[in-house]
């Protein structure tokens, strides 16, 4: 029997702990503005004490100059100013801690409001910014645990509003961190948003490090600029409910982080927190941790994917704790582990999509004994990745409980970089749309062993799913060289659908399918699709499609569309030993010439209802054999 293992009795009982506030009032922030070159949702931030002198809006300033008395100190929703053009009736959703009061400052200049402010009474209470907007509050009440749901602007010309939270009665006390605990402002570091705190932040750091049992750096006040932080053993670091730590725009508040491990990545070095062979660390709170890199990227957008930083990077750590955050706008990835042990990540929110390449997720590489539950994100790539980038073997991985708003490429993937070996994967619970897919890959030399998919619904894909064996070889200093060729095995798809299929222009447009292909004299071994309900895109009407020679194309970097039209409308199986079909369906959103199903060079196949969808013009309808 097959388990995931975390050694830390106290990462264990996380998973039974309730999400976080983003504020004291406000909890689970949730921005429906998402889609292909669409960057409004990362720009939406829940914060503490609204006042004058900040900006209103994530990707655009527009300093408030004035606020009625009575909403100063509020928690607030910096909402993004390009919101406006939304179009629909869930723009924003979040639930109430307590009690509350919501208020809605809504710009003068729209004599018609939305139907959704009809619900919301208008109060002498305005605003106004240095464009020369003027806004009026309207408000309502709300209980305790009650969602809110934020509707569009009703004007895309005209400014976006903003939303204050006040309680009923009084303001609820923060969750503070227990034990031996060092005040980031009693440390020196200056909540003002411009002051960079670096050295104050990791003096704090180090203080807690070089205490007997470790300690806790409590982060607690506006928004508090950094370079990198460098993360001690025994230290969590605590940003409180409505508190921001917002990377420095100064690309000299970040120095490279060197690391010892061979890997691909080594030498990409920067980033706003680093972890290096420590052990027992922590990042919590409820709060924000803002990467900075706005609109397509700023200041960062220029670089290459080496020289824009990460929001994480941790190198062969053991005992990490990351739960209760809400990580936004990192310049690349938001988070990378490579080489950790005993890895709990739990109830987390990522809005990491700006426009700019590479800003996945969450990226786990070479890691051992992971658990991620309660993962809510919004990426600029992959949602999820698991690589293998240096020689560590990956294993005892599970992943749950994954909500994904919108993924500019991937759903889960497994890849590109793939050295090391990977095994004990389990990814079950998820419901996102993306793209692309779900992508098993192995082009380096990884042998993959035992992936299970399960219970996802992706609600928007280009191709049901990719599983690819290849042989690019990909070679990094300290690893092999040359690379071999690895292997795949025993991998399971289990209750997998969509339910909407995307054109996707630049992966070669409507109806390609999907690979799922070993090499020759490299065989896939033991796959596995049981209870799957596919829909296609289908529109192919060339038969040619069908019976053409599908090239290999071992050194190329895997994606869906790489084999060009697939012969099959649905999955093209290619190179397998045990291939098993259970329940599976496909259908068609247009008629298509081509099979649902096409294998070749496929031994040891099995197939138990199994139905797909053909037309009058479909060559050898269902499941064909190409020889």
């Amino acid at each position: 029997m097959k388990k995931y293992l975390i050694v830390s009795a106290a990462l264990i009982l996380l998973s039974c702990v309730e999400s976080m506030a983003d504020t004291r009032l406000i909890r689970s922030l949730d921005v429906n503005d998402v889609g292909e070159n669409n960057y409004n949702a990362s720009h939406w931030i829940a914060q503490g004490n609204l006042r004058a002198g900040v900006s209103m809006y994530g990707d655009e300033e527009a300093l408030i100059t004035s606020l009625s008395p009575k909403l100063c100190g509020a928690d607030w929703i910096q909402a993004a100013f390009m919101s406006k053009r939304f179009r629909g009736s869930s723009l924003a959703v979040f639930t109430l801690k307590c009690a509350a009061k919501v208020y809605i400052a809504h710009s003068d200049a729209l004599a018609a409001k939305p139907s959704w402010l009809e619900d919301y009474e208008r109060t002498s209470y305005t605003m106004s910014n240095d464009k020369g907007d003027r806004f009026t509050f309207y408000v309502r009440s709300f209980r305790a645990g009650d969602t809110v749901t934020l509707g569009e602007n009703g004007d895309p010309d005209r400014p976006m509003y903003l939303a204050a939270v006040v309680p009923e009665g009084r303001w609820p006390a923060k969750e503070r961190p227990s034990g031996f605990v060092v005040d980031a402002v009693n440390a020196g570091a200056v909540d003002d948003g411009r002051t960079v705190n670096t050295t104050a932040l990791q003096a704090a750091i180090d203080r807690c490090s070089v205490h007997r049992g470790g300690g806790t750096v409590y982060v607690d006040g506006d928004i508090f600029v950094t370079g990198t932080l460098v993360m001690k053993s025994g230290v969590t670091l605590w940003v409180s409910e409505g508190t921001i730590l917002r990377a420095s725009t100064d690309h000299g508040d970040f120095p490279p982080c060197a690391v010892d491990l061979p890997s691909y990545r080594r030498n990409e070095p920067l980033q706003m927190i680093f972890a290096h062979k420590v052990h027992d660390i922590g990042i919590r709170g409820g709060g924000v941790i803002d990467g900075m890199a706005v609109n397509r990227g700023w200041p960062w957008h220029l670089g290459e994917e080496a020289a824009r930083p990460r929001g994480i990077r941790m190198f062969e750590c053991r005992n990490i704790d990351i739960r209760d955050i809400t990580l936004i706008r990192a310049a690349c990835w938001m988070q990378y582990y490579e080489g950790c042990e005993n890895l709990s990540i739990t109830h987390q929110t990522v809005r990491n999509y700006t426009g700019v390449d590479n800003q996945d997720g969450l990226d786990i590489s070479g890691c051992r004994n992971v658990r991620v539950y309660d993962y809510n994100v919004v990426a600029g790539d992959d949602a999820v990745c698991m690589k293998a980038l240096s020689l560590k073997p990956m294993e005892n991985v599970l992943i749950e409980h994954v909500r994904c708003a919108f993924s500019e490429c991937n759903l889960v993937k497994i890849g590109t970089e793939t050295h090391g070996d990977i095994s004990n994967i389990h990814v079950k619970d998820v419901v996102g749309a993306s793209r692309y897919t779900l992508a098993i890959e192995s082009t380096d030399g990884s042998n993959i062993d035992g992936v299970t998919y399960e219970d996802i619904r992706m609600l928007d894909c280009s191709a049901p799913c990719v599983v690819w064996l290849g042989s690019r070889g990909r070679t990094f200093e300290g690893g092999p060289n040359p690379a071999k060729v690895g292997s795949i095995k025993n991998i399971t798809f289990r209750n997998i659908s969509n339910s909407a299929v995307r054109f996707v222009a630049d992966k070669m447009g409507p109806g390609v399918g999907g690979p799922v292909t070993g090499m020759p004299g490299n065989r896939l071994e033991n796959v596995t699709f049981e209870n799957c309900d596919y829909l296609m895109y289908g529109s192919i009407e060339d038969q040619d499609f069908v019976t053409r020679d599908v090239p290999e194309q071992p050194k190329a970097y895997p994606e869906f569309h790489r084999l060009g039209i697939c012969p099959a409308y649905g999955l093209y199986f290619r190179h397998i030993d045990g291939l098993h079909l259970k329940n599976v369906t496909f259908r068609t959103l247009y008629k298509d010439v081509r099979p649902g199903i096409v294998l070749e060079d496929v031994v040891n196949f099995t197939q138990e209802n199994v139905f797909c969808e053909s037309f009058s013009r479909t060559l050898h309808p269902g499941v064909w054999v190409k020889e």
